[in-house]
């Protein structure tokens, strides 16, 4: 029996448009796309055990993310007296701006990342596959991650800073 030489055009057809239709106009695949294109583009990425996050000291912490062009100076002291901060494309595969480490007394007492807004809803979705239901009050989402707490806004307006936090729950030096 012979096949309709339609057949192996629409499936050579769907083959062709498959994928692309997937990485243009399905909001995983548009991630994934701006994932590579900031890679292409020399941006650097970073995978973080989020649930591991503890007070590590600076060298150590700073040595694992050594190929960040980290530039450190004076904190704001609210989050800690030493901060160190580096560009950055991806993070845990979400598009990102940059990543933000606080010191205080020589050890990590806070950590931001800024990432892309457009990113929001796979970001929560993420650390939810991560860390669990987060608490939420007020409108911000809270996990416990490692030995700290990590929040961020439930929802993100155009006019806020996209930024996630992660606090140790050691207190600083002096009750403050």
């Amino acid at each position: 029996m012979k096949r309709p030489r339609l057949y192996p055009s629409l499936i050579a057809l769907a083959m062709v448009l498959g994928p692309a239709w997937w990485l243009l106009l399905t909001e995983d695949g548009q991630r994934r796309t701006d994932a590579v294109m900031l890679w292409l583009f020399g941006h650097q990425a970073v995978d973080m055990a989020l649930a591991r996050l503890a007070p590590y000291e600076e060298p150590a912490l700073l040595s694992l993310y050594d190929g960040l062009p980290w530039r450190c100076g004076r904190g704001d002291g609210r989050l800690g007296e030493r901060r160190c901060a580096a560009p950055l494309g991806v993070f845990n595969g979400i598009p990102a701006r940059s990543l933000t480490f606080y010191f205080r007394q020589g050890r990590l007492s806070a950590m931001k990342l800024v990432y892309r807004r457009r990113y929001h809803v796979a970001l929560v979705r993420d650390l939810r596959r991560r860390l669990g239901t987060p608490v939420r009050e007020a409108g911000v989402l809270r996990w416990r991650a490692g030995e700290g707490l990590l929040v961020a806004k439930a929802r993100v307006t155009p006019a806020d800073e996209a930024a996630l936090i992660w606090i140790t729950r050691d207190p600083p030096p002096g009750g403050a």
